[in-house]
């Protein structure tokens, strides 16, 4: 049997993070060199709602309670140096944030690309 056949294949997503419910995510990846800060706190405020073993691989550290666990340089398309990534998950001291909070909501706009 083909590999995918017992992993479900990742989920792309268009669209905006503060219109997307990924709290269910494992792996986060944004680019976020260019994110307003109120952006940044919207995101922030979801991704208190994930599994605490979930990673988030930004540009730009999310405040709240999450810790750097990790940096990795990547190529960009902007730079002929390599620019650092931060990897960040839920610390793991702190509580999740309001439950209510962390109930699914379907999203306002998104569209899927395979």
């Amino acid at each position: 049997m083909p590999y995918h056949a017992f992993r479900p294949l990742p989920t792309f997503v268009r669209g905006s993070f503060a219109n997307v419910d990924f709290k269910d995510a494992n792996i986060i990846f944004m680019n976020s060199v260019t994110f307003p800060e109120e952006l940044l706190e919207q995101v922030a405020k979801i991704a208190e709602c994930l599994n605490p073993s979930a990673k988030i691989v930004t540009a730009k550290t999310l405040l709240g309670p999450f810790e750097v666990i990790d940096t990795c340089l990547a190529k960009v398309s902007w730079s002929g140096s390599p620019f650092e990534y931060f990897v960040q998950q839920l610390q793991q001291v702190q509580s999740a944030a309001d439950p209510s909070m962390c109930e699914s909501v379907a999203p306002s706009s998104q569209e899927i690309c395979r």
